[in-house]
C-alpha cells in the first residue's frame, strides 16, 4: 500500500524559516484571537491535512504535493536563498522564483476555498439544469449509481432542485489551481523587482494568504486587479527582514534595495518606509484566512491586530 503524505504545506519550511525567532521558532497568531499566539517549528506550521490530496486515483493522491516539492520548491530553494542575501536573480533564477511565487499565490487555503466555491456554483447550476428533466436525470444517474432504486434517485433529484445538496469536484479545483499558478508565473517574471529591507524594530510578517496585489491609482473594484495591468504591484514578504515588491511598469527602476536610509521615491516624494511597512503588515493580517506568522510574541502586533478586529466589528455593527 502506498503511504500518502497527510500533512500538506502551503508555506514551505525553507520559506517559514525566514520568520523564526532566535530559537528557530515561528509564532502563529489566530486571526480570531490574536492575543494568544503559539510558537512552533517551521515544519509544523503553514500546513493543512490532505489539502492537496486527489480523490479520483488512490495511487496518486500526492501527485500535486510531489509536484510542488520536486518541480517547484527544490529547484527554487538555492535561488530563494540568494534573494534573501539581496542577490537579484538572473533570468533563469527569476523564472524559477516566478513559478514558485505564482504557485504560492494559488496554493493557499483561502485561494483554494475561493476556487472550490466558484466551481461548486458552476457544477450546481449544471446539476440543477440536468435535474429539471426527470427522465433524463434518472437515466444518467442510474448509469452512475446502478445500486440506487428509482425512489433514491428521485430523492437526490429533489435535493438538487431544492438546493439541499452541493456538488463539488476537488480534483478539478486542484487542477485549476495548478493551471492558474502556471499562468501567473510569466506575468511575475516580466515585472520589475525591488527589495524592501527593514530593521529589528519593525519586522515583516506573513500569513496563510500573504501576497498583496495593489495599484497606485485604482481601487480593487468588483473584479479585482489583473496582474497584467500597467502599474499593478505585487507585494510579498520574504523574511522578517526582507520583502519583495514586483511592479508591472517598463520604466520602473529595478534591482534596487530600499531601506530606512534609502526609501522608495514616488513622483519626486520619498515614501515614509515605516508607514509603508506598517501598512503592509496590517494588510497581511486583514487579508489572511486564519493565521499570521511572525518572529515573536509581540505586544505591538497583538495590540495592532486587536485594534483592527475592533474596527471591523464596529463597521459590522453599524451596518446592521
Amino acid at each position: 500500500m502506498i503511504k500518502t503524505k497527510k500533512r500538506n504545506h502551503y508555506l514551505p519550511r525553507f520559506y517559514l524559516k525566514g520568520f523564526c525567532d532566535s530559537n528557530s521558532r515561528v509564532w502563529m497568531y489566530d486571526k480570531t484571537n490574536p492575543m494568544q499566539p503559539v510558537d512552533g517549528a517551521p515544519g509544523d506550521m503553514g500546513l493543512v491535512k490532505k489539502l492537496y490530496h486527489l480523490e479520483s486515483n488512490e495511487n496518486a493522491k500526492d501527485e500535486i504535493e510531489n509536484y510542488f516539492e520536486k518541480t517547484v520548491e527544490t529547484p527554487t530553494s538555492p535561488a530563494f536563498k540568494r534573494l534573501l542575501n539581496k542577490e537579484f536573480p538572473n533570468e533563469t533564477d527569476k523564472q524559477k522564483l516566478s513559478l514558485f511565487f505564482g504557485m504560492l499565490m494559488v496554493r493557499t487555503p483561502a485561494y483554494i476555498d475561493s476556487l472550490r466555491m466558484q466551481h461548486s456554483r458552476e457544477l450546481n447550476t449544471r446539476a440543477k439544469a440536468g435535474a429539471s428533466n426527470k427522465n433524463y436525470f434518472h437515466s444518467v444517474y442510474k448509469k452512475i449509481h446502478p445500486e440506487l432504486d428509482e425512489t433514491a434517485i428521485e430523492k437526490d433529484r429533489e435535493y438538487i432542485l431544492n438546493n439541499e445538496i452541493s456538488v463539488e469536484n476537488k480534483d478539478y479545483t486542484l487542477a485549476t489551481m495548478v493551471m492558474l499558478g502556471l499562468s501567473i508565473a510569466p506575468l511575475l517574471q516580466k515585472m520589475k523587482w525591488v527589495l524592501i529591507e527593514t530593521n529589528k524594530g519593525l519586522p515583516f510578517i506573513t500569513s496563510d494568504n500573504f501576497m498583496h496585489v495593489s495599484h497606485p491609482t485604482l481601487s480593487t473594484g468588483f473584479y479585482g486587479l489583473g496582474l497584467a495591468m500597467c502599474d499593478v504591484c505585487v507585494y510579498m514578504p520574504l523574511s522578517k527582514n526582507l520583502s519583495l515588491l514586483m511592479v508591472n511598469r517598463n520604466n520602473f527602476n529595478e534591482n534596487v534595495v530600499y531601506d530606512i536610509n534609502n526609501p522608495p521615491n514616488l513622483n519626486g516624494n520619498k515614501i515614509n518606509l515605516k508607514e509603508l511597512i506598517e501598512s503592509y503588515n496590517k494588510k497581511i493580517f486583514c487579508e489572511c484566512k486564519k493565521y499570521v506568522f511572525a518572529d515573536s510574541d509581540s505586544e505591538e502586533l497583538k495590540t495592532c491586530f486587536n485594534d483592527l478586529l475592533n474596527k471591523a466589528k464596529l463597521i459590522e455593527d453599524n451596518l446592521k
